[in-house]
């Protein structure tokens, strides 16, 4: 009985640590898990811009924001096609859009 019980409390403890390092799958290339807390602040991810004569909008977080709107309690300030200006708490501050190579088409 108490070999059953020592040997299930190791196989718990081992599933335990490793359900701690799954990833998720579908988290974007370069986010960060956000702390817990209420100290925690916002962690930004710039997925993806659209710069034209009609229009400046961004993809951050997930979220379609445009110039002038406001994500997470920051105001976007400035649209540019590789980065954004937004201005918070903390005060202004840009965010980059990540490397990421792309395939390109066969010939």
């Amino acid at each position: 009985m108490f070999k059953s019980l020592v040997l299930t409390m190791c196989l718990l403890t081992g599933m335990a640590a490793q359900a701690a390092e799954v990833r998720d799958p579908l988290r974007p290339p370069g986010a960060q898990v956000r702390a817990a807390g209420p100290e925690a602040r916002p962690v930004w991810v710039l997925q993806s811009t659209l710069v034209s004569a009609e229009q400046k909008t961004a993809v951050i977080n997930g979220r379609v924001v445009a110039q002038g709107g406001w994500i997470d309690g920051a105001r976007v300030i400035e649209v540019q096609p590789t980065w954004v200006r937004l201005r918070g708490e903390a005060g202004e501050f840009v965010i980059r859009q990540s490397k990421i190579a792309l395939k390109k088409n066969a010939r």
